[in-house]
C-alpha cells in the first residue's frame, strides 16, 4: 500500500503532543534533579543488564562470573560493589570493570535511545501512574524524539515516521499511535510538574 503521505502530515499535534516532542526533557538533567535522577536510573538499569548478561558468558572462564568475583577483580570490598550496583559508578569503576570483565565499557553502557526509552517510561510511572505507557511505546518515542523533528512543529512528521519504520516492526500506524499517546502524557507531566522548563526551552531559542 502506498503511503498516503498528505494524510500523515495532517496529523496535527495538540499542546500536550507539542509539548512532550519539542521540549526535548531529558537535556534538562542538570537543571532539575528530578529529571536527573530519572536519567541515572535509566543508564543504571541497562548498564547493571548488560555486566549481568557478560557474567553469565564468563562461566566457566578465567574471567568474573559473578558479582562477588568482580569485586575481587577489581580489589574492591563487596560492599562497594553492592553501592556501585544502586548508583551510576565513575568513569573510572567503569573502566576497571570492563577491563576485568574482558569488554569495552561501550559494551557495558546504553546507546541514548534505550537510556531515553527507560527514562520516559520511569518519568510517566513516576507522575502519571495511572498510564500505562510499555517499553514498546516509549522506544517509538524515544526514536521520533531523538530524530530531530521541526522544534515549532504541530503536525507529526510523516518522514520521520517513515525513516524508523521502513522495513521493520511496528508498521507505521502503530508507532504513530505510540508516539501520540507518549508524547501526550510525556507533554501533560512537564505541563503540570515542570513548567518552569517551558520557559527556559522559550528563552534558549
Amino acid at each position: 500500500m502506498k503511503r498516503n503521505l498528505a494524510e500523515r502530515r495532517s496529523t496535527l499535534l495538540d499542546q500536550d503532543q507539542c509539548t512532550g516532542l519539542q521540549t526535548k526533557w531529558w537535556t534538562y538533567w542538570n537543571e532539575f534533579h528530578e529529571i536527573d535522577s530519572i536519567l541515572d536510573k535509566a543508564f543504571l538499569i541497562h548498564w547493571k543488564k548488560s555486566v549481568d548478561e557478560v557474567l553469565r558468558k564468563n562461566v566457566g572462564s578465567s574471567r568474573p562470573s559473578s558479582w562477588r568475583q568482580l569485586s575481587h577483580s577489581i580489589r574492591r570490598h563487596e560492599k562497594r560493589i553492592q553501592q556501585i550496583k544502586k548508583t551510576i559508578p565513575s568513569s573510572q569503576q567503569r573502566f576497571d570493570i570492563a577491563t576485568a570483565l574482558g569488554v569495552e565499557d561501550c559494551d557495558l553502557s546504553p546507546t541514548l535511545r534505550l537510556t531515553l526509552t527507560s527514562a520516559t517510561v520511569l518519568l510517566c510511572c513516576n507522575y502519571s501512574p495511572k498510564e500505562i505507557i510499555t517499553t514498546e511505546h516509549a522506544d517509538s518515542y524515544a526514536k521520533y524524539a531523538l530524530h530531530g523533528s521541526s522544534s515549532n512543529s504541530n503536525v507529526l512528521d510523516s518522514d520521520i515516521i517513515y525513516s524508523i519504520t521502513r522495513g521493520k516492526s511496528p508498521d507505521e500506524k502503530q508507532v504513530v499511535t505510540s508516539v501520540l499517546s507518549v508524547s501526550k502524557v510525556v507533554g501533560t507531566i512537564i505541563i503540570n510538574h515542570f513548567p518552569s522548563m517551558l520557559t527556559r526551552m522559550e528563552d534558549s531559542q
